[in-house]
């Protein structure tokens, strides 16, 4: 399985206070790695390469960064069959 954590910052930006969220994933090793928008989508093909139907519903675009936790869920439910 491949974990993911996320990390709330509350920032001040134009006197409003806003959440940022960072999303990190944790590796077989243990390792955090920090999962970047612009390159989400080939970390977590490194990370899933594992997963044929992953690795093509992430070529179809049917996984956005937005819908980051969905991946993971559906990785790790398949990873348990």
């Amino acid at each position: 399985s491949v974990n993911l954590y996320e990390a709330q910052q509350e920032i001040l930006q134009m006197n409003q206070i806003k959440i940022v969220s960072d999303y990190y994933m944790e590796k077989g090793d243990g390792e955090l790695v920090k999962i970047k928008s612009g390159r989400f989508k080939k970390q977590l093909e490194e990370a899933m390469a594992d997963n044929d139907e992953i690795l093509q519903n992430l070529s179809d675009n049917k996984y956005s960064y937005d819908s980051i936790a969905q991946v993971f869920n559906d990785y790790n439910r398949d990873d348990n069959k």
